[in-house]
């Protein structure tokens, strides 16, 4: 028998490779990429809960502030004038006061904070904590404005007291709720 002979122009048949359905490539990248945006973003809140937790609340970085001043001003207080005790005492105290009535509260004379706050501060601070403020800024007034008032004593009395009010002035946490 003859060989067959092949044709030329037939070809043995491939098959086709297999396409994966480019709707599940899309689909899979789409969820990894979801994924990864979730799996990033709660490792981030909880990054920021944990520095949140680690690092003390303001008030007590200006405590701190104040009380360093404070003491720094009672070693030194004979050197100074009382006008600039005062000052010093005020300044010292002013980032408490405007953590908790906000800024305003630092345009205002004595006279207009004790007015407007009176009602608002017991609230946040309570009675004792105001009345001890509100003698301070009493105080700091008539060393600042009355030259008589120039006692190392009447001095040295302010600065125990402004020591006494900064330790126990009220946290920010410590607000009691209003009804």
């Amino acid at each position: 028998m003859p060989e067959k002979e092949q044709i030329p122009d037939i070809r043995d048949i491939i098959a086709p490779p297999e396409i994966i359905d480019p709707n599940i490539n899309f689909l899979l990248t789409l969820g990894i990429a979801v994924g990864l945006i979730v799996i990033l973003t709660s490792l981030l809140f909880h990054w920021v809960r944990f520095r949140k937790k680690l690092s003390p609340p303001q008030l007590n970085n200006h405590r701190k502030k104040a009380l360093d001043q404070l003491h720094d001003l009672k070693l030194n207080h004979t050197k100074t004038s009382a006008k600039e005790v005062a000052n010093i005492v005020i300044t010292s105290l002013r980032p408490m006061i405007q953590s908790k009535f906000g800024n305003l509260s630092l345009s205002l004379t004595t006279d207009e904070f004790l007015i407007n706050f009176r009602k608002y501060s017991n609230k946040i601070l309570g009675e004792e904590p105001f009345n001890r403020l509100s003698e301070i800024l009493i105080i700091c007034d008539r060393l600042r404005f009355s030259p008589e008032n120039d006692s190392s004593e009447a001095r040295e009395n302010l600065i125990v007291q402004s020591i006494e009010l900064v330790k126990n002035f009220p946290r920010i946490d410590e607000n009691p709720t209003t009804n």
